[in-house]
C-alpha cells in the first residue's frame, strides 16, 4: 500500500499563539525523578504579513516544558525585541536578514534586524535568549522579555554578540563572546565571562585571522576560550549591492578550518591552529577539556561548506538559489591540539558518527567526557528536501568517544527532532545516567511532543512522550535546565 506523501513545506508554518497550560496527554511512563525544564528558542513568525522568511531568519519564539512529579506544564511567548514589535506593528518585513532580503531592499540596504531566534539557556533566575548580534534577557518563570542584555555596556550598537553563550558549571559564570567590527582592519573578538549578578569580571581578546569573519559557536576549558573560525569572510561590497542575501555575499576560501583559544587567566596568550586539511569548516563545537598541556575538542567537522537554500519555503528557494544541492553531513571528530606545538597533533574520527547539533551533559561541558550526542540525518528517501538541513534531521545518535562506538534512534516516518536535552538523573555517578528530551515535530499528526529517551539505552526509543496538542516550528536549539 502507498503510503501518503508529507507535507514537509508544512515546516514554513508559522505558531503565532501564546499559551501556557499542563500537558493532558502523557504516553508511556514520564519518569518521576525527571525534575526541570526543556527549552527551546526558533522561530515563531516565519512570515510577516505577505513577507515570507529564511527559517533562520523567523522571529524569535522561546517555549518551555517543566516537568516534575511526573507531569508537565507546557509555555511559549514570543520574544519582545525592538524588531519584534517594529514588523507586528507594521504587518510586513521591515528589516534585511543575513539569509532573506528585504522586498524592495536594494543597493545600500545595509541595515540588518537580530531575529533573537538562536538559542536559550538558563543563568541565574533568568533565560538568554540570543540571535545573530544581540542578546535578550527574560523571566525564568513566565518568559516574558526583560529587554537587551549589553554586558554592563560592554557592548556597542554595532557589535555582534556570539549566538551560542555558555554557562561554566564549576564556576557558575555565563561565558560569551562579542564581535567589534574592525572597519578597516581584522574585526576583534572580545572573550567576556560574566558572574551571577551579570558583572563582568573577565575579559579577553584578539584579533581575528579575517576581516569580516564568520565565528558563531563557543566553547571553553578550565584555562582557554575556544572558538571556531569559519573559512570564509563576508564581502561588504557584495552585502551592499543586495542582488543576493548575505549569506550568498560570503567568499568561502576552503579551508581548512581555524581554531582560536585564547587564555581565560588575561595573560593574553593566543594559540591558533588549522584543522585537518580534508575539514572546511566547524559550525559547533560540542565540548572541550585540557589534558596536561594539551587540549582536546570534539568538534563536528564539515568536508565542504553547508548550504541552507533548502530552508527557503518553496517558490522562495528557486527565486534565491535554483541550483542548490544540498548540505554535507558532517562527522564528528576529536582533535589533540599541542599547545606548545601550536598544532594538532592527533585525530580521531567517528565515522559513524555523522550530524550536528551536539550536546554534552551541562556538568561535563569544559571538562572531560566520554559521550556526545548528535541530531543525525536519515537515509536519504527522496520526500526530504535536504536530509542532512538542521531542520529535517530524524535521528538522535549517542556517540561513545572512548569506543567508537554509536547507538542511535530513529523516528518514525514524518517526525523531525530537536537537537537534545540532557537531564542528569538525581544523584547520578556515571556520565550517561540520564534522560534524552527532544522536541518533536509529528508532519502527520499536525502536533509536537517531546520524546523522553533513556540516554543509557537510546536505540530502545521513547519511555515517554509529551504530546503538547499544538504545533510548533523546529528549533535552533534547544536545552535542559535543572
Amino acid at each position: 500500500m502507498t503510503q501518503p506523501a508529507i507535507r514537509y513545506e508544512d515546516v514554513f508554518a508559522s505558531h503565532v499563539a501564546e499559551e501556557t497550560f499542563d500537558v493532558a496527554r502523557i504516553e508511556g511512563e514520564l519518569p518521576t525523578a525527571l525534575d526541570g525544564t526543556l527549552l527551546r528558542n526558533g522561530p515563531g513568525h516565519l512570515t510577516i504579513g505577505d513577507d515570507a522568511l529564511h527559517y533562520f531568519d523567523g522571529l524569535g519564539m522561546v517555549a518551555s516544558l517543566t516537568l516534575h512529579g511526573g507531569a508537565a506544564r507546557f509555555a511559549n511567548r514570543h520574544v519582545r525585541s525592538k524588531l519584534y514589535e517594529a514588523e507586528m506593528r507594521a504587518g510586513r518585513q521591515l528589516a534585511r536578514r543575513f539569509f532573506t532580503n528585504r522586498p524592495g531592499g536594494g543597493v545600500l540596504d545595509v541595515t540588518f534586524g537580530d531575529t533573537a531566534q538562536h538559542d536559550v539557556i538558563a543563568f541565574g533566575d533568568e533565560l538568554v535568549a540570543t540571535g545573530d548580534s544581540k542578546h535578550h534577557r527574560l523571566r525564568r518563570d513566565t518568559l516574558e522579555t526583560l529587554g537587551e542584555d549589553r554586558w554592563g555596556g560592554l557592548v556597542g550598537e554595532r557589535d555582534l554578540m556570539g549566538p551560542m553563550p555558555r554557562v561554566d558549571a564549576a564556576t557558575g559564570t555565563l561565558l560569551g563572546f562579542v564581535v567589534k567590527l574592525g572597519m578597516l582592519r581584522r574585526d576583534e573578538i572580545v572573550f567576556v565571562e560574566l558572574d551571577r549578578a551579570r558583572r563582568v569580571i573577565r575579559t579577553a581578546s584578539t584579533r581575528l585571522a579575517r576581516s569580516y569573519a564568520v565565528v558563531h559557536d563557543l566553547a571553553f576549558t578550565d584555562r582557554w576560550f575556544v572558538t571556531s573560525e569559519m573559512p570564509g569572510s563576508v564581502s561588504p561590497w557584495a552585502v551592499a549591492r543586495g542582488k543576493v542575501p548575505a549569506f550568498y555575499a560570503t567568499r568561502w576560501d576552503g579551508g581548512p578550518a581555524l581554531i582560536t583559544m585564547v587564555a581565560r587567566d588575561g595573560s593574553g596568550e593566543v594559540v591558533r591552529v588549522e584543522g585537518p586539511k580534508d575539514v572546511a569548516l566547524v559550525l559547533h563545537i560540542a565540548n572541550a577539556f585540557d589534558d596536561g598541556d594539551r587540549v582536546v575538542l570534539d568538534v563536528c567537522a564539515y568536508d565542504r561548506v553547508f548550504d541552507v537554500a533548502f530552508l527557503y519555503p518553496p517558490g522562495m528557494r528557486e527565486r534565491v538559489r535554483p541550483d542548490a544541492t544540498g548540505s554535507p553531513n558532517p562527522t564528528l571528530q576529536r582533535w589533540v591540539v599541542d599547545v606548545a606545538k601550536r598544532s594538532i597533533v592527533d585525530v580521531a574520527v567517528f565515522p559513524d558518527a555523522r550530524g550536528d547539533l551536539p550536546v554534552v551533559p551541562a556538568a561535563r561541558r569544559g571538562r572531560a567526557c566520554r559521550y556526545v550526542y548528535l541530531t543525525t540525518p536519515d537515509e536519504p528517501d527522496g520526500e526530504i528536501p535536504d536530509p542532512n538541513a538542521l531542520v529535517y534531521l530524524r535521528r538522535l545518535t549517542k556517540a561513545d568517544c572512548g569506543t567508537g562506538r554509536v547507538a542511535t534512534w530513529t523516528a518514525p516516518r514524518g517526525q523531525l527532532v530537536s537537537q537534545p536535552g540532557f537531564a542528569p538523573r538525581p544523584g547520578a555517578t556515571d556520565e550517561d545516567d540520564g534522560w534524552l528530551l527532544s522536541w518533536v515535530l509529528d508532519l502527520v499528526a499536525g502536533e509536537t511532543h517531546v520524546a523522553v529517551l533513556d540516554a543509557r539505552r537510546i536505540a530502545d526509543g521513547p519511555v515517554a512522550r509529551v504530546h503538547l496538542g499544538t504545533r510548533l516550528p523546529m528549533p535552533s536549539h534547544a536545552s535542559f535546565a535543572g
